[in-house]
């Protein structure tokens, strides 16, 4: 075929060997669909992110040119196979198209989409995003009126796929108790924590109430441990972790090792725990204006010999940068070597700690308390502690030691810690801390409550006293 570009009427002719005359192509853009696929580029869906399928979602890209019809199609294996989603007409500039997202058996996350002609040639194909569906959760599309539903230990793991900054408005809600003491999960190290420093988990978890068993962790060199590592704006409510055996490096928590700026409430563990720096029953560190309220830990606490030993403690390892602890309590044993340890918390650096207590006996070299190792400008409201004390260098019944901390109406039992002195606190003999005359300070309405002459003051949210909320017979 010949052919000769003729400028006027921005038309295109071609003439042939056989008698056909002059043929015209009035719309010059078909040609350019032909020769140029670059003028159509996919911006929507991005790399890294989750589509999950029967939801609603906008496929996005541009155009340079008005286009003849194009098939729109999608992979959920890395672009071994294609799915027809639709035929469309691009228009010059923006485009959008709305996709109910395909059924899915799984977890595909190698999911492209691309634009292609009617003869299959390419014109534009999206970065990797992943497709969620089947098993991958029990339910839900991640938002806050419908979180992914999470029932096994499978689904549990797959939390782990929302990481970064962009997952920070993913929502997960359990719905049966979880059982992580089985193979595969105890194998080798057993559980990976959720969340690095590098990736940590900015999402919103809630236990409803259920429990997860079992949580098994053995990596010693490892730092950032517990069920999830590494958290920063997220949050955690109403979640129950029962007999975990946890040994880590440092940060070492059952529920996390370290979160910042974030919110717990309503969460307990119970098990053993072990580490060589900063760990304790629940959390390891509360960085950055984080709240902990309504929780507990019954784990014992046991710091293992390492170069680096420092802070072990009953509830948290260390609170820091206006954190808050309140309306919570601690009963493990805390085993500590080194500097700072205490029954509820081993180091409250500029934090506040209110209507909270310990009652587990606390072992450490130096700076070790019943309810706080070290309080470093930090202060403490109408809280008490009844563990028995033992160090061997600097300690107290109440406070191991202090720069500028203060205790406002808290007291240590200077009977049962074995400790005549605090730096901060007042102290009273069993018969006295178990009579309400010595807590008029304290919110004995809606926070508070004793069993007059025989229990120390246990939380109204606990629902009655505990057998460690009574003095030893």
């Amino acid at each position: 075929v010949d052919s000769e570009m003729l400028n006027s009427n921005n038309r295109i002719a071609f003439m042939t060997s056989a008698e056909f005359g002059r043929v015209y192509i009035d719309d010059v853009s078909l040609v350019n669909s032909i020769f140029n696929p670059s003028e159509l580029s996919i911006i929507n869906p991005v790399a890294g992110s989750f589509w999950t399928s029967g939801t609603d979602q906008i496929i996005e890209f541009n155009s340079t040119n008005n286009f003849q019809d194009v098939l729109l199609q999608y992979s959920t294996d890395g672009g071994s196979s294609w799915t027809d989603i639709v035929q469309y007409y691009p228009q010059n500039g923006y485009n959008s198209i709305i996709w109910n997202v395909a059924a899915n058996p799984g977890l595909s996350p190698n999911s492209h989409i691309r634009i292609i002609t009617a003869d299959a040639q390419l014109y534009s194909i999206s970065n990797a995003f992943t497709i969620i569906g089947g098993t991958t959760f029990a339910g839900g599309t991640g938002t806050g009126a419908d979180p992914y539903l999470v029932s096994n230990a499978e689904q549990l793991n797959n939390v782990r796929l929302f990481l970064g900054p962009d997952n920070a408005n993913v929502y997960f809600l359990q719905t049966d108790h979880i059982d992580l003491g089985l193979s595969p999960w105890t194998d080798g190290e057993g559980w990976s924590p959720i969340g690095t420093a590098a990736q940590p988990f900015y999402g919103n978890y809630n236990g409803n109430g259920y429990s997860i068993s079992g949580l098994t962790i053995n990596r010693p060199a490892l730092t950032h441990v517990g069920l999830f590592g590494y958290a920063s704006n997220a949050s955690f409510v109403n979640i129950g972790l029962t007999n975990v055996d946890i040994t880590g490096y440092l940060r070492v928590g059952a529920l996390v090792g370290r979160i910042n700026n974030g919110y717990v409430a309503n969460c307990y563990s119970t098990g053993s725990l072990k580490g060589e720096l900063v760990i304790a029953g629940l959390i390891g560190n509360l960085y950055n204006g984080s709240t902990l309220e309504n929780s507990y830990s019954s784990v014992n606490v046991q710091m293992v010999p390492g170069a680096n030993n420092q802070q072990a403690a009953g509830l948290v390892g260390r609170i820091l940068g206006g954190s808050l602890i309140r309306n919570s309590f601690a009963t493990g044993t805390v085993t500590g070597l080194g500097a700072w340890a205490g029954g509820l918390l081993a180091i409250n650096s500029d934090g506040e700690i209110t209507n909270c207590y310990a009652t587990g006996n606390v072992t450490g070299d130096n700076i070790v308390g019943g309810l706080i190792g070290l309080s470093d400008n930090g202060n403490i409201n109408n809280c008490y502690s009844v563990g028995k004390v033992t160090h061997f260098g600097q300690g107290g019944g109440l406070i191991g030691g202090s720069s500028t901390g203060v205790a406002y109406n808290s007291y240590w039992n200077n009977e049962t810690s074995t400790q005549s002195a605090s730096f901060a606190g007042e102290p009273k003999n069993t018969l006295e801390m178990i009579n309400l005359f010595i807590y008029s300070a304290w919110d004995f309405g809606g926070t508070w409550s004793i069993a007059e002459g025989s229990s120390y003051p246990y939380l109204q949210w606990q629902g009655g006293p505990m057998a460690f909320n009574y003095p030893p017979s």
